[in-house]
C-alpha cells in the first residue's frame, strides 16, 4: 500500500519538538511526510486534504495531528497500511484528559480491547483514511471552492445534531461529523488500540497518553501485527 502522512496545521510552529521526532521516524522508513501549514479552518483544511489525496496515486492519507506522538512511531506505519485495510477508515486509540474525547462519550469498551475493533467515533490525531473509503464517503458530499480557488468536498465540514455526551443539539465536531459521513456511506470506522496517542499540552510540553508508556503493560504490536488485522 502506497501511502503518504500530512500534518494539517495552522502554523508550521504549531508542530511540537515531539511531534517532529515521530514524524523524523516517519520519514527515516521511507514514508512521505508533508507539514502542511494554511490558515482555512481546520475542518477546512483535513477536507481540501483529502481532496487532494483523491488526485494523487497514493493508496491511503495518514492525518497526523501537530500535537500528536505516540511511544512507538515505527510500528504505525506497519499497523495502519496494510492491503486489507482497504475500504477502511482506522484511527489510533486517543482520549483526550478528562474523558472529553468522543470515544468514551460513545461508550468505549470498558477494558479496552487489545485488537481493533469497530468504533462509532474515532480520534482524530491519527486518522487514516484508504481511497477506497474516500470514494464511498465523497459520492454524497457536494463540491465547495476554497478561497484561493480550490476545490473540494466537504469530507470533515462540522454537522448539526445531538451531541452523544448530553443529547443536546449542537454543532458537532469536525472528526465526530466525518465519522458520521462514514457510516452513512458504509465505511467501517475502526480504532487500534494497539497505536499508543499521547497529546502535547502546548504551555507546558507534557504529554497526556492513553497508556504510560513506562507504566502500563499491553500487548507487543509487533505480534499482533503479524497476522490478518480485522477487527474483532
Amino acid at each position: 500500500m502506497k501511502a503518504a502522512i500530512v500534518v494539517p496545521c495552522r502554523q508550521a510552529r504549531d508542530i511540537t519538538p515531539a511531534t517532529e521526532r515521530c514524524l523524523a521516524v516517519f520519514e527515516s522508513l521511507g514514508i512521505q511526510v508533508r507539514r502542511m501549514p494554511h490558515p482555512w479552518l481546520l475542518e477546512d483544511l483535513r477536507s481540501v486534504l483529502v481532496s487532494r489525496f483523491l488526485d494523487s496515486g497514493f493508496d491511503a492519507l495518514l492525518q497526523w495531528d501537530a500535537d500528536m506522538v505516540t511511544d512507538a512511531p515505527e510500528l504505525v506505519p506497519e499497523l495502519l497500511f496494510r492491503d486489507e485495510h482497504q475500504g477502511q477508515v482506522r484511527a489510533g486509540l486517543f482520549l483526550r484528559a478528562g474523558g472529553q474525547d468522543g470515544l468514551a462519550a460513545e461508550g468505549l469498551p470498558s477494558p479496552i480491547p487489545e485488537r481493533p475493533f469497530v468504533a462509532q467515533l474515532i480520534g482524530g490525531g491519527c486518522l487514516m483514511i484508504t481511497r477506497e473509503a474516500a470514494l464511498k464517503v465523497s459520492g454524497s458530499l457536494p463540491k465547495f471552492e476554497a478561497p484561493d480557488g480550490t476545490t473540494y468536498r466537504e469530507f470533515f465540514g462540522r454537522l448539526r445534531g445531538a451531541s452523544p455526551a448530553d443529547n443536546r443539539y449542537r454543532r458537532l465536531s469536525e472528526i465526530y461529523s466525518f465519522c458520521v459521513r462514514c457510516h452513512q456511506a458504509s465505511v467501517p470506522v475502526i480504532a487500534d488500540p494497539r497505536i499508543n496517542l499521547g497529546h502535547v499540552r502546548r504551555d507546558s510540553n507534557v504529554i497526556d497518553w492513553v497508556r504510560p508508556p513506562a507504566a502500563t503493560p499491553r500487548p507487543d504490536p509487533r505480534r499482533s501485527a503479524t497476522g490478518p488485522c480485522t477487527a474483532a
